[in-house]
């Protein structure tokens, strides 16, 4: 509950400020952080719907946070939306600036061979 108030506050001052903060690039951050975390925990009981509409919800939070479009690939993948994943792995990219790790990962997704009709 502690964290949910966290986010939720530093949310609200980041509005008044009239900037949103931008994710970090040696690792997960923000108000999205929170609920990358909750989709993880969906996603080990099986319940890849909800992790994707939680990490959906990060996008919307922090429309630059490169973690939660690979997540969001990662999820798309793994229910065998190969079109999708490989627009958002794409789109993790676009904000990863120079974190070769991350955008290693998302190659391996927009490389994946998708399989003939």
């Amino acid at each position: 509950m502690r964290l949910i108030l966290l986010a939720l506050s530093i949310l609200i001052l980041s509005a008044c400020s009239g900037m949103m903060p931008t994710a970090t690039l040696s690792d997960p951050s923000g108000p999205g952080k929170l609920l990358l975390t909750q989709a993880q925990t969906h996603q080990d009981n099986g319940e890849v719907d909800q992790a994707i509409a939680l990490v959906e919800r990060a996008v919307r939070i922090e429309p630059r946070n490169p973690y939660a479009w690979h997540r969001l690939a990662q999820l798309q993948l793994s229910k065998g939306n190969l079109h999708k994943a490989i627009q958002f792995a794409k789109r993790s990219n676009q904000f990863s600036n120079n974190n070769q790790r991350l955008k290693a990962l998302n190659e391996k997704i927009i490389n994946h061979v998708e399989p003939p009709l």
